[in-house]
């Protein structure tokens, strides 16, 4: 497969993968799990999130400024409605 991608884009791929497994790994690491089953998030992991939802915030704030087309909005607002449902949810 190596051969048919390329090697510069199968390093990409690699390095984007491997990136993701670290962020899961770091997640699922700051999870702590008490004696009744429950999940408690880290400080540190708490501090992360609101610091990502700053972030998802600031950039959906540039559709209020004009700064960006309706097409190129709507393609920012698919991306970040992702990361909130899928990195973002507790």
């Amino acid at each position: 497969m190596r051969d048919e991608i390329g090697p510069e884009l199968a390093s990409t791929l690699h390095a984007g993968l491997a990136a993701r497994a670290d962020r899961f790994h770091a997640r699922r690491a700051a999870l702590e799990v008490v004696e009744d089953g429950q999940i408690t998030w880290s400080e540190d992991y708490q501090a992360t999130l609101r610091a990502r939802r700053a972030v998802i915030d600031t950039e959906r704030s540039g559709r209020d400024s004009g700064q960006l087309s309706d097409a190129s909005w709507r393609s920012l607002r698919r991306e970040l409605d992702h990361e909130e449902r899928t990195v973002l949810s507790q």
